[in-house]
């Protein structure tokens, strides 16, 4: 018989609205409280929810679970804001805090490596002048000494492959299509296993992050392409052709510049 009240239309108490929508009573209280909905009374003083109240208090769990702040849920049943936007604003919070946890996450690991006194952490962190949070001189110098020792090493992988091209410029003359393919592959296979990073689709935006040397970049394009291309199979096409494009031209500026150094000491 559960859920036949709401299927009739009938007025709610707040023990069948509980079982109806997997909320406790006290979270459906501290909805209200919070001015997500409104409650009539009964001349008891009980509470009674309609259908429409069951499906605010659905959609509010819904966003609950997608880790939307109740203060947000708030402002978008009291704005005309479009559930695209408000998407959209939910989306770029979430990043914003996978981003901190990154941050929270990383910094652990430089104490791991750097750090291996049970005591004196705290005064080991104020040395550097920051103790609030994880945005400190500190963790902007890791995050710099890292990106910068990552990148170096890749410069370095493309400078070794370009001493290799020198040597062998016949071949590279000769086999040129195939010789880039092949370093191709294996660069981007390179880039991906170095930043333990094994899913295609963030391998692609992480090298794009590479080739434009921001993070700004790669994110205005995938906001893009999430925008008009909904379908995650096409976004990742279009992410590859952009790749394959990029790196098609790093190549050829690399062929050409070897060609022409070659043909310098040739003459």
């Amino acid at each position: 018989m559960e859920g036949l009240s709401y299927l009739r239309g009938e007025l709610m108490k707040i023990k069948e609205v509980s079982e109806q929508c997997g909320l406790s009573s006290k979270s459906i209280r501290y909805y209200e409280a919070m001015g997500l909905l409104d409650v009539e009374r009964s001349e008891n003083g009980y509470r009674e929810y309609d259908a429409s109240q069951i499906e605010r208090l659905k959609e509010i769990r819904l966003f609950r679970d997608l880790f939307i702040p109740i203060e947000d849920i708030r402002q978008y049943y009291e704005s005309e804001q479009s559930m695209d936007e408000f998407m959209a604003q939910a989306m770029n919070k979430l990043q914003q805090q996978i981003e901190e946890r990154k941050t929270a996450r990383d910094f652990c690991a430089y104490i791991q490596l750097h750090y291996k006194e049970k005591d004196g952490l705290v005064s080991y962190y104020e040395k550097w002048g920051q103790t609030h949070g994880f945005h400190s001189d500190l963790e902007q110098q890791y995050y710099k000494s890292a990106k910068n020792e990552k990148r170096l090493l890749l410069i370095g992988a493309i400078w070794t492959l370009m001493i290799g091209l020198f040597f062998n410029i016949d071949f590279m003359v000769t086999m040129k299509g195939f010789y880039m393919v092949v370093i191709g592959i294996v660069l981007f296979l390179s880039i991906l296993i170095y930043m333990n990073v094994f899913s295609i689709h963030r391998g692609l935006l992480k090298i794009l992050d590479f080739l434009f040397m921001t993070e700004e970049i790669p994110h205005h394009i995938e906001n893009k392409l999430k925008r008009y291309f909904p379908n995650l199979i096409i976004r990742k096409l279009i992410l590859l052709l952009i790749v394959l494009f990029l790196c098609a031209c790093v190549l050829g500026v690399i062929i050409a510049i070897m060609m022409f150094l070659s043909y310098l000491i040739n003459i």
